[in-house]
């Protein structure tokens, strides 16, 4: 039976599927055109062969997937992962821009970052510019406050300006022989503050 390539189709019974092909029994050199025709038709039989194996394996992997069409909808169309909340992180990015501008502000007026934020404080309750809030009296008067009481509060008082003596003598006054006699009694004046 000629196909649309001008060769004919080979109609295989279940037994000429089953046979091997044998190259042995043939010698290339005395082959006659039926034993060539024979070893074609077994070739032949051997790629139909494949195929048909070929052919259930795809079919298999085929029925193993659930068409498509028959899914449920919902579950055939990914969901978007859970993303971040846009308004969070609108109001986490204000938020670093103005603790950014804060720094800077205070950094160009030599403020510290407590002083910076009762600065931006009071701005913001006036309803203008933190630059032409550092100008009003009050601002003045209380950045004055808080510096006079931040050097109170770390003060620390300065070196006694009167050394201890012992019998009327200085440490550096006293040789090595009386530095050793005298060293417990100038230990308690210095603790003493004498």
């Amino acid at each position: 039976m000629p196909n649309g390539n001008g060769q004919e189709d080979l109609k295989l019974t279940e037994d000429e599927l089953n046979q091997d092909v044998n190259l042995n029994e043939i010698n290339p050199e005395e082959a006659t055109p039926e034993q060539v025709a024979e070893l074609q038709k077994q070739s032949k039989t051997l790629q139909a062969q494949k195929k048909h194996w070929r052919d259930k394996a795809k079919e298999a992997e085929a029925a193993k997937k659930p068409d498509p069409a028959q899914l449920d909808p919902s579950l055939t169309k990914p969901t978007p992962p859970a993303g971040p909340d846009v308004e969070g992180l609108k109001k986490d990015v204000d938020s670093l821009k103005s603790v950014e501008e804060k720094r800077q502000f205070g950094h160009r007026h030599n403020l510290s970052p407590e002083e910076t934020d009762h600065v931006f404080a009071f701005a913001q309750g006036r309803g203008e510019d933190a630059a032409k809030a550092l100008d009003h009296p009050f601002v003045k008067s209380g950045l004055e406050a808080m510096r006079a009481q931040a050097r109170n509060s770390s003060a620390t008082p300065g070196p006694s300006s009167r050394l201890p003596k012992v019998e009327g003598k200085s440490w550096s006054d006293l040789d090595a022989k009386g530095r050793k006699e005298n060293f417990p009694k100038m230990s308690e004046a210095a603790k003493a503050g004498r």
